[in-house]
């Protein structure tokens, strides 16, 4: 028999965390049948033989999808999307947990009973890793206006596209029609595999927001991951530069594939840029601070005193490149 939910579980170089992870899948409490589809992409720690022991403890649950060769976070997902059997997909990545028991049979309730929702998802935590500290990711109820029960997914996208914090719908929490995504990721497989968007999940939720309602559950599912990660040299700053372009793309990719007036996206696309341009000044590379100051004019982002000053400092390499030190050495004292 096919299972009715399949929960996706993507995992790299996660052995402290998978077993966690899919414990946490393992001890739902459900009326229906349920499959764990492993996406192990080709880890260099304990992960495989994690992932093979539980495997072979669940034959009946889990099915192991063993990549020989690293996939990356975007194929490996949408390669596990289409292998996976059941009417419905949910998702845990491999290193967060669920927290309640009964997570997929609310979710699944919703979904069956009426078929215009596309997706369920629900509230969240945080969890510092480093600490073990646990707070509601929305503490200040700040996305109260976006969490009806049932909301007109058409009306999420805006929200969405601006990357509200926190996040308006966080996919960890989510269960999904599966033959939705399935059709959305076949009819344009560029807009979800293309290798410069950095991101898997806002494709998705973009998609079925688009194409139905969306449901929404206070109640706490998931403990999602987070750590504090400095950023202390030149090459760190490019690695988040590039992820925030790839990001500012595909954003602005999705608002004119679903017809959203790029002037509402105007918050995003100012801080996004602006952010850009600190991460391109404190990169100390002149084509990628280049790169940034063009889509500032492209998109009239206007400059601020702190943009302006970094310019004028880049103009000047040995001062721009000890203006950037002294920036470091008084972020590692503030810390």
């Amino acid at each position: 028999m096919h299972p009715e939910v399949s929960v996706i579980t993507v995992t790299y170089n996660q052995a402290l965390t998978i077993a966690r992870t899919l414990d946490s899948i393992l001890a739902q409490e459900c009326d229906f049948d349920y499959e764990i589809v492993i996406g192990e992409d080709c880890s260099t720690d304990d992960t495989l033989d994690i992932c093979r022991r539980y495997a072979a403890a669940h034959p009946d649950k889990i099915r192991l999808l063993h990549n020989t060769v690293n996939k990356g976070v975007i194929d490996n997902y949408f390669d596990c999307i289409m292998e996976c059997r059941g009417k419905y997909i949910a998702d845990c990545p491999g290193d967060d947990y669920w927290i309640d028991r009964h997570k997929l049979q609310k979710q699944r309730d919703i979904l069956a009973a009426d078929p215009d929702v596309t997706l369920v998802h629900t509230a969240w935590n945080r969890l510092d890793y480093t600490t073990g500290n646990v707070t509601p990711a929305d503490a200040d109820n700040a996305n109260a206006r976006y969490h009806s029960p049932i909301d007109d997914g058409r009306s999420l996208l805006i929200p969405l596209l601006c990357h509200t914090h926190p996040p308006v719908i966080h996919l960890a929490t989510a269960m999904y029609r599966a033959d939705t995504i399935r059709n959305a990721l076949m009819a344009e497989p560029h807009l979800f595999r293309d290798k410069s968007y950095p991101c898997e999940d806002l494709q998705i939720m973009t998609a079925l927001a688009d194409a139905g309602k969306i449901g929404y559950l206070p109640d706490v599912t998931l403990n999602y991951s987070v750590g504090h990660r400095s950023l202390s040299n030149p090459l760190g700053f490019k690695k988040q530069l590039n992820y925030h372009l790839g990001i500012f793309k595909l954003t602005l990719k999705l608002a004119d594939r679903y017809a959203i007036d790029r002037s509402l996206l105007r918050p995003f696309i100012d801080e996004r840029l602006r952010y850009a341009s600190t991460l391109s000044f404190n990169s100390l590379d002149r084509p990628l601070m280049d790169t940034v100051i063009a889509l500032m004019k492209e998109h009239e982002v206007t400059s601020t005193v702190k943009t302006g000053l970094m310019k004028l400092l880049s103009s000047n390499y040995i001062m721009w490149k000890a203006s950037v030190k002294l920036n470091g050495l008084i972020h590692r004292h503030e810390q």
